[in-house]
């Protein structure tokens, strides 16, 4: 069962994503299983960022501090 606060940002999160859909043609289910896994259902996304994206040379850039997973383990 999502929390409150997690289904109005879940709400926001499924607006954009049908927009995405109807002009990129990627389907939103996708966008938003992207969404919950990368931000924690919105939990963790600075600025709006909830993909992680990072930024190229030329381009404005914030800086955040970060984790990446490169091998998750499967033992507790």
């Amino acid at each position: 069962m999502l929390t409150p606060s997690q289904q109005q940002r879940l709400a926001a999160a499924a607006h954009s994503a049908v927009l995405c859909e109807q002009s990129a043609g990627l389907p939103a289910e996708i966008t938003l299983a992207q969404w919950a896994l990368e931000s924690a259902w919105g939990a963790s996304a600075p600025d709006n960022n909830c993909f992680g994206i990072k930024a190229y040379p030329g381009c404005q850039v914030q800086e955040f501090v970060t984790r990446e997973v490169i091998a998750a383990s499967t033992k507790p």
